[in-house]
């Protein structure tokens, strides 16, 4: 399973926020790479970078900050954030982004998603961040009225590389991972699952790899030392 520590990108700083609520920002560093340059010291071979000012809707003010983590951090990077069309799939692909998320655009626009995965095939990840079973969008701002499992079942075939999954409620709050969520979203599709949201503990990453998940997202609990990220590389590595 691989891990990917994450960077939050708001104003080119590197930040943390619960539950999306912007009025909760903390700012780790001013120097995205130099934390991502902490995270591969350590092993990480992977990285999961949001652009939150375009996920917000402001439009993007990270775009130097993204194509440096994808030039020189040497880490393999999974970036999303505010893609709304071809043309932003198409410059995040063009600056080296190995894996594109897509999250509202692919929800809200019928098509989008199997355009964008024929265009690049097994490098679009979807996003699905959810709230009480419904799918959130813009920044988990609003419901969309499209029930997760529902929607599994449209996209199922189409050749994405994953899906990530999100519960709101546990985003940031350090309280733990939703296995329910993931064991129902398992049952409905083929697609490789990354958990996101809620990791505090090695129980949870124990959690995770016994239902065969594909990737775990790791972000306020490295930020604020309730993980190691080494030590969470050496459970993920040596499980059988």
């Amino acid at each position: 399973m691989i891990v990917y520590p994450a960077i939050d990108l708001f104003d080119g700083k590197c930040v943390r926020l619960t539950k999306g609520d912007f009025s909760t920002q903390v700012v780790y560093s001013a120097d995205p790479l130099a934390v991502a340059a902490s995270f591969k010291e350590d092993g990480a071979t992977h990285l999961h970078v949001v652009d939150l000012n375009a996920a917000k809707g402001d439009g993007s003010t990270n775009g130097i900050a993204i194509a440096s983590l994808a030039s020189d951090s040497g880490l393999i990077l999974q970036v999303g954030g505010g893609i709304r069309g071809m043309d932003a799939v198409d410059s995040r692909a063009d600056i080296g982004v190995e894996r594109i998320v897509i999250g509202t655009y692919a929800v809200q626009n019928e098509g989008f998603l199997e355009a964008a995965a024929m265009r690049y095939p097994n490098r679009i990840c979807l996003a699905l961040d959810c709230l009480g079973g419904e799918i959130m969008v813009n920044g988990w701002q609003a419901g969309s009225g499209i029930g997760v499992l529902d929607f599994l079942i449209q996209i199922e075939g189409l050749p994405i590389a994953s899906i990530i999954a999100t519960d709101i409620d546990r985003d940031g709050m350090l309280v733990g991972t939703s296995i329910s969520l993931y064991e129902q979203m398992g049952a409905k599709t083929s697609h490789e699952l990354i958990a996101s949201g809620g990791v505090a503990s090695e129980q949870d990453l124990y959690d995770v790899l016994d239902l065969g998940m594909g990737g775990v997202i790791i972000g306020k609990a490295l930020y604020e030392g309730k993980l190691e990220l080494k030590r969470c590389l050496e459970i993920c590595n040596s499980y059988r």
